[in-house]
């Protein structure tokens, strides 16, 4: 198997400017968490009034959620979020770098592309949790493990067509980038 990923973790030595922040920002959550709740609760009962029957209001959630992406521009907002918190974690943003979103050649989503033998080598992208999961045309076209661990992947699994490289957290957010580019 893989050895898991550990992180070592600093506190910042107390302050109490930074005790105040913290505060702040704990208070300010709070505040959103409560207004984000009631809104919840006033468009569920708004929605119930408005469209009595259950389907229709799935048909319309789901319309809201087709226009919502189309709005976006991207799949990125769907789903779970992981791939949102990945970017924003790792790499302390929210939305692609300037000048990566198209993928250019210098995105690891498109070098990653060309370990795998090229676009017309892959078949499908997908990702588990720690996993970029890829079906290639050509399993002799694809990198041996030293160019994947140059490539930031903690390991690799080659079998029957199936080619699985280890990311940890961040393969959900690669899978998104390698779609978006193909």
């Amino acid at each position: 198997g893989v050895a898991p990923t550990r992180y070592a973790v600093t506190m910042p030595g107390w302050a109490p400017g930074l005790a105040l922040r913290t505060l702040a920002l704990g208070l300010a959550c709070a505040l959103v968490t409560q207004l984000f709740c009631r809104v919840l609760r006033l468009a569920h009962s708004w929605l119930e009034r408005a469209l009595p029957n259950p389907w229709l209001r799935v048909l319309a959630g789901g319309a809201a959620v087709v226009a919502l992406t189309w709005l976006c521009g991207s799949t990125r907002y769907n789903g779970a979020g992981t791939d949102v918190i990945t970017l924003a974690v790792e790499q302390g943003q929210a939305a692609p770098a300037v000048g990566n979103a198209g993928g250019g050649n210098d995105s690891q989503a498109e070098r990653i592309i060309g370990l795998l033998g090229g676009r017309d080598n892959i078949t499908l992208v997908d990702a588990c949790m720690t996993r970029l999961r890829v079906t290639v045309k050509d399993m002799y076209k694809v990198a041996d493990l030293p160019a994947w661990k140059a490539e930031g992947a903690m390991g690799l699994i080659k079998k029957d067509g199936g080619v699985q490289a280890v990311y940890g957290p961040k393969a959900d957010v690669l899978k998104s980038d390698i779609n978006d580019i193909l």
